[in-house]
């Protein structure tokens, strides 16, 4: 019995030096939002809450480019450039003195105490950072192209872009797999929308992702008409000739138009009989929005037996 009671007490003073969880200590554990490529100096912030002097930390399972960082304070952080995404599960411990009572020795004194530390962070694929702040403009009914330049941290093939709000003008789109807007567009003024960034390299974790807003002016067309000169004709009988300029979708006016000419204003037709010989002198007018051309052109009517060479 007696050999019982001795072992017992043994047993009890060694468990009574081993480190144990204290009650005197506990931990925050705080994590900022964490993307591969992006160096921080406060990525997760371990707080001991108690104890109060001679605090220590130790840590691991943390991202790979990341580290402990302590400088004897009550705090601990992790620091540094995560370069794969991911879970991660934080493991360690705090050491600390804290001064409590002893009541075998009926007095206060510090005593060296520790809690283990357990905490979770969420590494996110790199961010996409878009390197244009504004698309070049472009003209109604002329070829246009731009790119939405960006870069990222890494891997690069899992990018991809989408308009997620706004609408671009009719006749352009955007590539999702390139960033590139490009097409004829059919419409001129200014138009708003925003292109979002994605980064999915296939990560549990998910997808990042950056927005910006654009606005994309499309002007109307400087415009040229193309018609050198125009069809002889001969008194009374039908003249036709048909007017051009370097772009569709134009509308067609003219000043001075002789009374016997009918000018198509979707065409550019020119039809009528002239009813005498001569020249008639007007200025033919090709329109799209608020742009315009000019051109004066002469026709020449001549009578039937007058030949002109």
């Amino acid at each position: 019995m007696k050999k019982t009671l001795l072992v017992l007490m043994v047993v009890m003073l060694i468990l009574a030096s081993s480190s144990v969880a204290s009650a005197f200590l506990t931990y925050s554990f705080l994590t900022a939002p964490c993307y591969v490529g992006e160096t921080s100096s406060s990525l997760a912030t371990i707080i001991c809450i108690g104890g109060g002097r001679n605090w220590s930390f130790s840590a691991s399972g943390y991202p790979p480019g990341c580290s402990l960082k302590y400088d004897f304070g009550s705090s601990g952080t992790i620091v540094g450039t995560p370069s794969k995404p991911g879970f991660y599960v934080v493991t360690g411990s705090i050491r600390a003195e804290t001064y409590k009572y002893n009541s075998s020795k009926k007095k206060y004194e510090w005593t060296s105490d520790y809690t283990s530390v357990y905490g979770s962070m969420t590494v996110y694929p790199a961010r996409p950072e878009i390197q244009v702040t504004s698309p070049d403009e472009g003209e109604y009914k002329r070829p246009y192209e731009f790119e939405i330049t960006t870069e990222v941290y890494g891997d690069s093939s899992g990018l991809s872009w989408d308009i997620t709000s706004g609408d671009l003008p009719a006749g352009l789109s955007l590539d999702q797999n390139t960033g590139i807007i490009s097409g004829i567009p059919e419409e001129s003024g200014d138009y708003t929308f925003t292109i979002t960034v994605i980064n999915d390299v296939g990560s549990v974790v998910g997808a990042s992702s950056t927005s910006r807003e654009f606005t994309l002016t499309i002007n109307d067309p400087v415009i040229t008409i193309t018609k050198e000169s125009l069809n002889f004709g001969i008194t009374l009988e039908p003249y036709s000739d048909i007017l051009s300029v370097d772009i569709d979708g134009a509308t067609w006016s003219a000043k001075d138009l002789p009374e016997w000419l009918i000018l198509s204003a979707d065409t550019g037709e020119l039809s009528g009989t002239p009813p005498a010989s001569g020249s008639y002198v007007f200025t033919a007018i090709a329109a799209i929005g608020s742009s315009y051309a000019e051109k004066e052109y002469t026709i020449i009517i001549t009578d039937p037996d007058v030949a002109i060479t």
